[in-house]
């Protein structure tokens, strides 16, 4: 039996002086991290990269599009016990929500940064906790009316 829990970390990609400004310009043009060490790969001067340990920091459900962020497993591989314990009255709810981000994945939404995803994620959020996902649903329909035009 064990315990797998899901965490934020920073980690560090070392970068000479030399190649510093070209990389700034990348991401000055919205290039990602991975474009980033693609590069300096290419050259020869990707050397992995530091996982900064000290930066660690566990995630509730709710960071985590109300999925566990703690689990504990058996011998297999089967979950047995999640943090996430949805009250009674809201797995309606939830499976609302998890239908739209299936809907929206296959929409536009896809093309989402992580940072507006996560704010996309957070208004989700806030409609379950305050009991107005209906008029959520309403306005998706509506952009997504919006968006065939």
């Amino acid at each position: 039996m064990y315990i797998d829990c899901k965490e934020t970390i920073w980690n560090r990609l070392n970068i000479s002086d030399e190649y510093g400004e070209t990389v700034k310009e990348m991401l000055d043009k919205g290039q990602t991290y991975s474009d980033i060490q693609e590069y300096l790969d290419e050259r020869h001067q990707f050397k992995g990269v530091e996982y900064l340990f000290e930066t660690a920091e566990e995630l509730e459900p709710a960071d985590n599009y109300y999925q566990n962020t703690m689990e504990l497993l058996d011998e297999n591989g089967n979950c047995i016990w999640g943090n996430y314990q949805p009250k009674e009255e809201n797995l309606k709810d939830i499976d609302v929500v998890n239908d739209i981000f299936q809907k929206a994945e296959k929409k536009a939404y896809n093309a989402l940064t992580p940072s507006e995803y996560k704010v996309f994620g957070s208004f989700i959020d806030y409609a379950v906790e305050n009991d107005v996902y209906k008029d959520f649903l309403e306005w998706f329909a509506e952009c997504s009316a919006e968006d065939k035009q």
